[in-house]
């Protein structure tokens, strides 16, 4: 799981726009949010786990990914545009983010599949989305350390 993090990470940090990445620990429910906006943030969703044989789980999983800026004015057909297109940009960095996550896989996990967009209702002037993205792994950490041993041939003189 961590390589996915790490991973994915990296893929964020590539998007124009986004001033902070890093996991989701609820740091946009603080008074003073110690992020900068705009942000995006990752946590795992939910995991499902199924036997795959000799001590593996083969495991579908989800990961939230959470894009989230300030607002400074509702989009409204009054604003000018210059406001109206600042107050739109979170809608290119939507897209901008799951072009670089949507189909990317690693090494260790297949490809992400978004299954979902949420917008977030807020009392505050946050304006946040989520993301959802649905990938597998193999699970391993169960496997037994076994240590091979070299046994030497036992050469009998007759």
């Amino acid at each position: 799981m961590k390589n996915v993090f790490v991973d994915i990470q990296e893929l964020i940090k590539t998007v124009p726009g986004v001033r902070y990445v890093g996991e989701d620990w609820g740091q946009l429910n603080f008074e003073q949010p110690p992020v900068n906006f705009p942000c995006v943030l990752i946590d795992l969703g939910d995991a499902e786990f199924s036997q795959a044989g000799q001590y593996t789980q083969r495991v579908v999983a989800t990961l939230n990914v959470t894009i989230a800026d300030l607002r400074y004015n509702g989009i409204s057909a009054i604003l000018p545009t210059q406001q109206r297109d600042r107050e739109f940009e979170i809608f290119s960095l939507i897209s901008n983010v799951n072009k670089v996550l949507h189909g990317h896989g690693g090494e260790e996990y297949s490809r992400l599949c978004r299954i979902s967009l949420r917008k977030m209702l807020r009392e505050d002037a946050i304006r946040e989305f989520v993301l959802t993205y649905k990938f597998a792994y193999t699970d391993m950490t169960a496997t037994p350390n076994l240590k091979k041993n070299p046994v030497p041939p036992l050469i009998i003189k007759e």
